[in-house]
């Protein structure tokens, strides 16, 4: 019995002088979980899928200038007079123009829709062409689609996430309920569908997206001379390492404005 008693006396003085030592090592231990959940997530969130895809997928660059270039056309019409020969080339797919509009590109055209005047969400606004989630294979209810949206500042497809976030306010939200940009108080917008859950870069969450579809008058009159992105999808059969060279040599004097 004192034999048990005299070891537990030291066990218990070591344990009292050693007291920074554990101290220590659950800190380290605490903070090396933290690390590894980090990781872990960081690792699940890279690998998790985007909800839109970028193979055979390429974005053209386009120059100005020339002495015999048409300074009576606004920058509006040469880009749709490039995106309408482009769709019309056997080896695309889909081609869209857009504005400040693409995947994994910062742009600060925000703006808020609000429903009842009072429930508001904040998203990005993508100005673009019908065939926009056609190149970027996003999903698209059956029936309501981003192409069939109608022309329009007042005329709106939200993204899943963003549809969401109005739902957890509001339960009873759907495509019928009727929103108003921020500030404006006379006119509704009006509901097409909604884009399913995507990330716009590899470490975020799901995109809160407003997509609204460009006609030629409304490129005309809120773009004229602004810089445009004009995007593709190359077929996959008509694809290769050589595509490129091939565009250039074959396909971009078709294009020239």
């Amino acid at each position: 019995m004192k034999f048990i008693l005299h070891n537990l006396r030291m066990i218990w003085a070591r344990l009292s002088n050693s007291g920074w030592v554990l101290a220590e090592l659950f800190l380290v231990f605490i903070v090396m979980w933290f690390l590894c959940d980090s990781l872990g997530c960081m690792k699940y969130t890279f690998y998790r899928p985007l909800g839109y895809d970028i193979d055979h997928v390429y974005r053209l660059t386009t120059v100005q200038g020339g002495e015999s270039r048409d300074t009576t056309l606004l920058n509006a019409d040469k880009y749709l007079n490039i995106l309408k020969r482009l769709e019309q080339e056997p080896t695309v797919e889909a081609a869209s123009l857009s504005y400040w509009s693409l995947p994994m590109s910062g742009a600060n055209s925000y703006n808020s829709l609000a429903v009842q005047d009072t429930i508001g969400q904040n998203g990005r606004i993508i100005y673009a062409t019908g065939g926009y989630t056609r190149v970027f294979h996003m999903q698209e209810q059956q029936g309501r689609t981003f192409a069939a949206l109608p022309v329009g500042i007042n005329n709106v497809m939200l993204s899943q996430a963003i549809a969401d976030a109005f739902k957890k306010r509001l339960p009873e939200f759907s495509l019928n309920t009727p929103l108003t940009w921020r500030g404006d108080t006379v006119n509704t917008v009006t509901q097409g569908g909604i884009v399913g859950s995507f990330r716009d870069y590899r470490y975020g969450n799901d995109a809160h997206w407003i997509f609204m579809r460009l006609g030629e008058q409304l490129m005309r009159e809120r773009f004229g001379n602004q810089q445009a992105q004009i995007v593709f999808r190359v077929k996959p059969a008509a694809d290769g390492p050589d595509y490129r060279e091939q565009f250039l040599r074959e396909i971009a004097p078709r294009l020239d404005t």
